[in-house]
């Protein structure tokens, strides 16, 4: 079993030894949502890639989804294949998919291998041009909202794939994307202020043609914010006290 980091930008960030697992390997399990076209593969190799998106079910939790696609890798890596799941960033932050893999192959003693991409959170934190020295708590959204009761408003605080906020667990199936948005807002608000400013930031990739962007506002805003501006991006949180430097 391998796992192969693609960074955030593809396939900018893809390394000559990631692309090498790739081209070897039997299968390639992925979550990324650019074209397999877009990844500077060989056509042998675009024939085996597989989306794990196209087999979760709207009618589950992310999380749930999550241990399908990990077990059904696993069970095919006993079966012999030479696995490779490929997923953004360097791909032991940022993916729980990938957390369940490292577990999961460790219980069934398969082989594991990562191969590191470039970090997603350092391009996030060039864009923002942020100092992250004072400390930055970094969650997925959707596990933000779960433990929100334990973040200090007096730390900073990275929201990764904002875009994917789960609707069935925070909020009625008939809310609008804006309505979806709400528990984040409120959380948010409850945590930090109702006139906080927040950063939504998404970086520029080429080979998607999606323009990267910096959008700072009243976290009240955040609600108005359609989906296309939504996927694929962060939200930067900024600590509600200033720490000073030394």
């Amino acid at each position: 079993m391998s796992i192969v980091g693609a960074g955030i930008k593809i396939p900018d960030h893809m390394t000559i030894e990631g692309l090498s697992v790739l081209q070897s390997c039997d299968e390639v399990w992925t979550v990324l949502q650019e074209s397999p076209q877009t990844w500077s593969l060989t056509k042998n190799c675009t024939a085996k890639v597989h989306k794990l998106t196209d087999d979760y079910s709207s009618n589950e939790r992310r999380s749930v989804n999550y241990q399908y696609a990990v077990q059904r890798m696993v069970n095919r890596a006993l079966q012999g294949y030479h696995i490779c799941y490929l997923t953004y960033g360097n791909p032991t932050y940022f993916d729980s998919v990938c957390a369940g893999l490292i577990e999961q192959c460790e219980i069934s003693q398969v082989y594991c291998k990562i191969y590191a991409g470039v970090s997603s959170f350092d391009l996030v934190f060039n864009d923002l041009e942020k100092d992250t020295a004072p400390g930055v708590l970094v969650l997925e959204v959707n596990r933000f909202l779960a433990e929100q009761k334990s973040v200090s408003p007096d730390v900073s605080v990275l929201l990764t794939q904002v875009g994917l906020l789960e609707r069935s667990i925070h909020t009625p199936a008939s809310a609008t994307y804006g309505g979806k948005l709400a528990p984040l807002v409120d959380a948010i608000t409850d945590l930090f202020g109702s006139e906080h400013q927040v950063s939504l930031v998404r970086s520029t990739n080429r080979a998607s043609g999606e323009n990267g962007f910096v959008k700072s506002m009243p976290i009240e805003h955040l609600s108005r914010m359609s989906e296309g501006f939504l996927l694929g991006s962060s939200l930067f949180v900024p600590a509600r006290k200033t720490h000073s430097k030394h």
